[in-house]
């Protein structure tokens, strides 16, 4: 995994700014090349409140896009997303496959 992965992941779980190369983080949002590519959701459910994060491709599949979610899922341990005949597929990591289709939501 690049540095600006690694870099980029921890500054979104801490909650600070970042503005390097091709990446910026800030309020929750990741992005790359400017396109969200991943944010933080508070959704409200009667009586309990839940966070999630939202993983997208922004509309570009490219292997630094996947890399960069990659790294998210990683710092999570929660599987990984992979690429077999230009198709995206997200892989929990129990054996099971589901195709990614341009975006996620992950309850954390």
């Amino acid at each position: 995994m690049r540095q600006i992965t690694k870099d980029s992941v921890q500054t979104m779980f801490d909650n600070r700014k970042m503005n390097k190369q091709n990446m910026s983080v800030s309020d929750g949002v990741m992005r790359l090349h400017g396109n969200a590519i991943a944010w933080f959701n508070d959704s409200e459910n009667p009586g309990q409140k839940r966070k999630t994060i939202t993983l997208s491709d922004g509309g570009w599949q490219t292997v630094t896009t996947k890399e960069r979610l990659n790294g998210i899922l990683d710092h999570l341990n929660l599987g990984h997303i992979f690429q077999k005949d230009f198709v995206w597929y997200y892989s929990p990591g129990s054996g099971c496959v589901k195709p990614f289709g341009g975006s996620m939501e992950i309850r954390l």
